[in-house]
């Protein structure tokens, strides 16, 4: 049971870190060019409204499924255990 208490807080982790950071790093060049002009700080993809709408909503729907079953699994360990849960 532990190991999957790991797994799935690993995926917690991975699976953001690996969608961000390519959408962050690669953007420009799934698109083929960089729009940022220079003197200017933020995400590219900001500039596309479907991408970015896709994005917050599936990273909310992520962040609360994520949530959700770490916290079932947390609680599946402890009363295994015989702990009283609090």
């Amino acid at each position: 049971m532990i190991v999957q208490v790991l797994a799935m807080i690993s995926m917690t982790w991975i699976v953001p870190i690996v969608v961000f950071f390519t959408s962050i790093i690669g953007w420009q060049y799934f698109v083929g060019l960089r729009t940022v002009k220079p003197g200017q700080c933020y995400v590219q993809y900001m500039d596309d409204a479907i991408f970015n709408c896709l994005l917050q909503v599936s990273t909310v729907a992520f962040v609360i499924s994520a949530f959700v079953l770490t916290a079932t699994a947390d609680v599946t360990v402890v009363a295994r255990a015989g702990a009283p849960i609090v």
